[in-house]
């Protein structure tokens, strides 16, 4: 008897399910028609990219062979641990550089009302003469 996940198609079919959505909803996610899906025996790379790329978590040697496991086990991953760490790094250095701008802008801000209020303070005195 055959496998049910022999193919690339029927596992995707299979994470599909996993993933609890409709495959209608999913080939529109990745950019093809539901019915590529259910009338093919083999995706394309440019399909498979698709997949990978909308749906990291998906185990790329699972997806092409069948072999390991369906999702990828991130928990263990000290590239994606450091992944992490330097995403913070750049999001604090880039949360504390707009806080520096919003100072900055604020300040102007203030600057400008102030020239403003002495500019209408201006115009109200020449306009009485």
């Amino acid at each position: 008897m055959d496998n049910i996940l022999d193919s690339t198609v029927e596992r995707v079919k299979f994470f599909i399910k996993f993933k609890k959505i409709s495959l209608r909803k999913f080939a529109e996610i990745i950019g093809v028609s539901h019915s590529l899906i259910n009338n093919t025996k083999s995706l394309g790379s440019d399909k498979l990219e698709s997949i990978l790329s909308n749906y990291p978590e998906i185990n790329p040697i699972w997806l092409l062979t069948g072999k390991g496991e369906m999702l990828v086990d991130y928990s263990h991953d000290e590239f994606a641990d450091e992944t992490v760490k330097t995403g913070s790094i750049a999001l604090n250095n880039e949360m504390q550089l707009l806080k520096e701008m919003n100072l900055l802008l604020q300040a102007s801000l203030t600057d400008k009302e102030r020239l403003i209020k002495l500019l209408e303070e201006d115009n109200h005195r020449l306009s009485k003469r």
